[in-house]
Formats: C-alpha cells, structure tokens, sequence
C-alpha cells in the first residue's frame, strides 16, 4: 500500500477479514507499507485517529 498523511501524526491500520494485519503512523510524504498474510476476506484500511487537520490520502493497495 502507497499512503500519507497531512499532519503526520495519522494512524491506520489494515484490515483482511475483519482481522487487523498492520498498524501504521504515516508521515506526510507517500511512502510504500507492506504486510503479509494468509487470512482471506475484505482488505479495509481502517483511519483510527481521526481530527482536526488531520486527513489520510490511499494513493494504491496491491494485492497479490
């Protein structure tokens, strides 16, 4: 997954199957996050600390 955040203090986390799989602080510049897993399902990226000035921008996910 390619992401970033606007302040820099945004945490997300990836969910498949409802299972939390990562958990992630984004800086502000698009970086490259990866996770492996076997579990199958929905894959949701999961904005936990939302607030003022702060915003997530998903630029892609690959699955394999």
């Amino acid at each position: 997954m390619r992401a970033r955040g606007t302040s820099g203090q945004e945490t997300i986390n990836l969910q498949v199957g409802g299972t939390v799989v990562q958990t992630w602080t984004l800086t502000t510049a698009l970086q490259d996050y990866t996770a492996s897993t076997s579990l199958t399902g929905e894959v949701r990226v999961n904005f936990t600390n939302d607030g003022t000035n702060r915003d997530v921008v998903v630029d892609y996910i690959v699955v394999n």
